[in-house]
């Protein structure tokens, strides 16, 4: 994960020699490109070199960009009767902490072991359904948020020097162990 002015590029391996790779970046909501790679390679033009030839490597029809959507106040539940919403229909975030297709499945694992088929008493499975997720989802919520602060929305000039030089004399390890608190999450009991 690369930040820079307004943006953020991130790439991981994904298997069989593949890569997913994203481009962050701050545009009003509904922003349209005619040419969508083309826009990336142009906001991405002066990043580093590996970004340059994952951008370079990707054909227009592998390219996928969708506005990235926040809620202005967490949802007080995510169940309503006997519908619960999950992923990013009830905590949508930021891709600067990259728990959001993660915090779905954990949504989808927590459904599975708390109602699973013939539950006779959905209401209670629900109401512990949400217990458990909402305040770990909200917390990633918060945390993608403060990380944007600091990275893709952080702008550029000497707020980023600043940045930058704070982070050269942060410990590996110390970060390592500050960074991966939002790894802690544990398959919860089956019901």
């Amino acid at each position: 994960m690369s930040w820079g002015r307004h943006a953020e590029f991130g790439a991981l391996p994904v298997g069989h020699g593949e890569v997913y790779w994203y481009g962050y970046a701050k545009y009003p909501p509904g922003t349209e490109f005619p040419d969508e790679l083309a826009a990336v390679r142009q906001r991405f033009a002066d990043w580093h070199d590996a970004a340059q030839a994952l951008i370079a490597g990707t054909e227009p029809d592998h390219l996928m960009r969708h506005d990235v959507w926040v809620l202005d106040k967490p949802l007080k539940s995510y169940v309503r009767g006997r519908m619960v919403l999950i992923g990013d229909a009830g905590h949508p975030m930021l891709p600067t902490l990259r728990q959001g297709a993660n915090s779905a499945l954990e949504d989808g694992v927590t459904v599975g072991r708390l109602i699973p088929p013939h539950t006779a008493d959905i209401p209670a499975a629900l109401c512990e359904l949400d217990n458990q997720r909402r305040r770990r989802t909200q917390r990633l919520v918060k945390q993608s948020a403060a990380i944007a602060r600091i990275g893709a929305h952080l702008g550029s000039g000497r707020k980023q020097r600043v940045r930058n030089a704070a982070f050269g004399c942060i410990p590996a390890g110390l970060a390592q162990r500050s960074g991966g608190g939002f790894l802690d999450w544990q398959v919860p009991d089956q019901r």
